[in-house]
């Protein structure tokens, strides 16, 4: 019956048509052929069709009446199975799909309109098809009948390929979006109108893409007007000649701002060549620019700095090959060769360091990669012209993102000044900075080593220790810079005599040395010291004066028994002295006993420095009686010294070690305190009370800046009349200084004691000097009153000492008279007081009362 059905829907009508009808009525007309044969003819087209065709009664619910046989392929199902009606259409249909078809299916038998749609089959294997499914309404002639004609086309192939184009799309428009870039294209030739623009052009400039897109003009409206004519420019040129455009310009924001673009547009071509439009993209670079400038600007004020910087800022690759990445200006300003040639010279900074530190440098470099620390060293480079520069080079490692170390940053600074003067400190540690001479550290260092070599009793060392005898002279007279003069000159001199391996030295002060090695015997010594002799002999040049000096020399040879190297030097410093005292300029050489001498001076020191703790010291008294009358006017106190070894030790035995040990001043001071003590004792006494008594003062005790408080001080603790006090001063000591004596002696004379000078006539001194000197008395020395009896020449000395005493208005003392004659000369001479053993021999305190109570007669 279904058969029957299809075939009639689908055979022609067996009356023919005109042919007028058969071309252009609306009825389907079939030339006239049996109705078998047209059946197959028709039912092979359709089932070579790449579709499957279908036909439906409008009536039914789109149940099939014909089903062409590609429906198995379709669906999987049997034809006769979906033909029957055994297998629902709808039934085929994805459920998701399904009421979209039925409602799709409603609506065209309603409207009787064809219909095509779209929808998803679940097949029998469980697996989809997208199909179309496309009808339209035609009616059966013979039936008279109106059936749906359709077809079923597989479009599952092309519905995976929109999915995919879809997806693609999808991907495409999220990247464009997604994309903080705006693309973009343009027509060729470019007219700034836009093909295509991404939706993000509106965060970059404030207008729409649908502004954009109205707007051909908007991309030059926008350009910074100092942009414009370059931007637009440039993008005419590569419109004309096809070359990709890419530029960086401002844009002006639509709510004001400036926007930093970065545009990059290429050319798209076909594939002949031709060109077909251009693809760009908008990047905003805003940040960067920013970040740009104030890197920039950073680096400017780091530059700044470092150009200011008194140093070298360099940046070197790691590979000591490479040239330098970065110096600072101040290379040539400390080097003389510009920052250029540095930066393309490979090795320059090697070819500059000297050879002696080159191999130092490298090895340190190599330590620090290899440890990866930093490094700090001190080396020297050559400059341009030649000199030689110390640098102080410090560099760290600086690393890249990947912490591999790339580069050394370093800074070098200049410290050639600090090596210069650490050179001359070192020097001047070890030489005397006035004569260039070795000082006493080298000497003494050299003397050691040349004490250790002489082993062999053959390989002994000599050692010459001298001073000059009269430079304290030439200091006092002329200035210290004339006696530095001196010094600079004898050391020049002796140098031309002295030559290494020999070493003359200066000791300080006046004192030099002379070191031989290999010396066979003292004569070795002795010729260099004659040589020495000689050469201070000839005068010496100093402001235009000729000046002599002279020498003490001392001499010493090291034994194989000798402890220590320094005891040579204080034998040659004993045979000096010796030399010295024995009348100066002379030469000595040192012998054994002379070392037992300077352990007796020591010990003697060692004793006196407890004397005073220990009461040794005591104090005598010896008178000075008026010549004319024969009365003791005065007293003069005179310190004795019981040791508690040695026995009475008179003041010629220490007195000397005092003075040079500055014993003297507290032992001054001691004696001060005890006469004014004693003489206010004796105030109370008859015939005692008006004398005076005389303390001598050493030229340490004549120099302290205290000398008068102390006086004052004693006076005053004693009670005593300072008018009972007399303190009696050297000739030599006033003369030293005679400015300063005159200040020291004013104000001793204000205290109001009495002053006299004590051994006149063995100094220097000149009536104009008297004259300014405040004092009351002159003391004659011993040594002209010894010489009264025997010598004429001595009278006459002693008469013109007293006539200018007299002149002067003052009262002249002699001192040392033991014999009548002597006395009797004095007198006649008009001597006004005198003292000595003929009178007295210096008692003690306790004697002093009977002894002068009798009252001592002059023969």
């Amino acid at each position: 019956m279904v058969v029957q059905s299809v075939r009639d829907a689908l055979v022609a009508p067996t009356k023919p048509q005109p042919r007028h009808e058969r071309d252009h009525g609306s009825d389907l007309r079939y030339p006239t052929m049996p109705h078998d044969e047209v059946d197959n003819h028709y039912r092979t087209f359709v089932e070579r069709l790449p579709v499957v065709a279908y036909i439906a009664d409008v009536r039914d619910t789109f149940e099939p009446i014909y089903i062409g046989s590609r429906i198995s392929e379709l669906t999987g199902y049997p034809c006769d199975a979906l033909a029957a009606g055994r297998v629902n259409r709808l039934a085929l249909v994805h459920p998701d799909d399904r009421e979209r078809v039925r409602a799709n299916d409603a609506s065209a038998m309603a409207l009787q309109e064809a219909f095509a749609i779209e929808y998803r089959i679940v097949r029998r294997d469980g697996t989809l098809r997208w199909v179309l499914d496309q009808a339209s309404i035609v009616s059966g002639n013979a039936s008279g009948q109106h059936y749906w004609h359709g077809y079923l086309q597989d479009i599952t192939e092309r519905k995976a390929a929109e999915d995919r184009l879809r997806e693609a799309e999808f991907k495409h428009r999220s990247l464009v979006e997604a994309n903080p870039a705006v693309i973009y294209s343009e027509p060729y030739p470019c007219d700034h109108s836009k093909l295509f623009l991404g939706p993000r052009i509106v965060e970059l400039c404030g207008f729409t893409r649908e502004e954009w897109l109205a707007r051909e003009t908007m991309w030059e409206d926008l350009l910074h007007p100092d942009d414009r004519a370059w931007a637009i420019a440039a993008n005419d040129h590569s419109n004309a000649t096809g070359e990709p455009f890419r530029a960086e310009y401002r844009w002006i924001h639509r709510d004001g701002r400036v926007v930093w673009i970065h545009d990059e547009c290429v050319l798209v071509r076909a594939d002949d060549g031709g060109p077909m439009f251009w693809q760009g993209v908008f990047v905003d670079i805003t940040e960067r620019k920013r970040m740009e400038e104030e890197l920039r600007e950073a680096e400017q004020r780091y530059r700044l700095l470092v150009e200011q910087i008194p140093a070298i800022v360099y940046t070197e690759a790691v590979d000591a090959g490479s040239p330098l990445v970065y110096i600072s200006r101040q290379v040539e300003a400390l080097l003389g060769y510009p920052p250029e040639l540095w930066l393309s010279r490979p090795g320059m900074w090697r070819s500059v360091m000297h050879p002696d530190d080159r191999e130092r440098i490298f090895a340190e470099r190599e330590r620090a990669y290899a440890m990866q620390q930093p490094y700090a060293m001190e080396y020297r480079l050559f400059a341009a012209d030649g000199r030689i520069v110390w640098i102080h080079d410090e560099a760290l490692l600086v690393r890249d993102g990947a912490d591999i170390p790339r580069f050394w940053q370093g800074i070098a600074v200049d410290i050639t000044p600090s090596k210069r003067l650490e050179e001359e400190l070192a020097w001047r540690a070890f030489h005397d900075p006035l004569t260039g001479l070795p000082n006493r550290a080298l000497f003494l260092d050299r003397l050691r080593q040349a004490c250790s070599r002489a082993t062999a009793p053959h390989r002994r060392v000599a050692l010459i220790f001298f001073d000059l005898d009269n430079l304290k002279v030439i200091n006092d007279s002329l200035g210290h810079a004339a006696g530095d003069s001196l010094l600079r000159l004898v050391a020049e001199r002796l140098l031309v005599h002295i030559h290494p391996p020999a070493t003359l030295a200066r000791l300080g002060g006046d004192e030099f040395t002379v070191l031989l090695e290999d010396v066979d015997a003292a004569e070795d010594a002795l010729r260099l010291a004659w040589a020495i002799e000689q050469a201070l002999t000839a005068p010496f040049s100093i402001a235009g004066r000729e000046m002599f000096v002279s020498a003490s020399l001392g001499i010493a040879l090291s034994t194989p028994n000798m402890a220590h190297p320094d005891d040579l030097l204080r034998d040659a410093d004993m045979a000096m002295y010796r030399a010295k005292s024995s009348g100066k300029a002379r030469c000595e050489v040192f012998d054994p006993s002379m070392n037992a001498q300077a352990v007796r001076r020591l010990e003697l020191e060692n004793d006196l420095r407890r004397a005073l703790e220990r009461d040794e010291l005591f104090i005598v008294y010896q008178p000075k009686v008026d010549l004319s009358t024969g009365r003791t006017i005065a007293q003069e106190a005179l310190v004795r010294w019981r040791h508690p070894q040695r026995g009475l030790l008179m003041p010629g035995e220490f007195i000397p070690i005092a003075e040079e040990t500055g014993l003297i001043v507290p032992i001054g001071h001691w004696m001060l305190r005890e006469v004014c003590r004693q003489a206010r004792r004796w105030t109370g006494h008859p015939g005692q009370a008006h004398l005076v008594t005389s303390v001598n003062l050493s030229g340490r005790q004549f120099q302290h800046p205290y000398l008068a408080e102390a006086v004052l001080t004693a006076l005053d603790t004693a009670g005593l009349d300072p008018a009972r006090l007399a303190l009696e001063v050297t000739e030599s000591v006033v003369m030293d200084d005679v400015t300063a004596a005159v200040e020291t002696l004013r104000r001793l004379k204000q205290l109001g004691i009495h002053i006299g000078i004590d051994d006149f006539g063995t100094g220097y001194s000149s009536l104009a000097y008297l004259r300014r000197f405040p004092v009351d008395f002159l003391k004659i020395d011993k040594s002209f009153v010894a010489e009264l009896e025997s010598d004429t020449e001595a009278a006459v000395i002693v008469s013109a000492m007293i006539g200018l005493a007299h002149a002067l208005g003052l009262r002249v003392v002699a001192e040392g008279i033991e014999t009548p004659a002597q006395l009797g000369q004095l007198r006649e001479l008009g001597c006004d007081y005198g003292q000595g053993y003929y009178f007295s021999r210096p008692v003690r305190p306790e004697a002093v009362q009977p002894h002068y109570a009798s009252s001592l007669a002059v023969a």
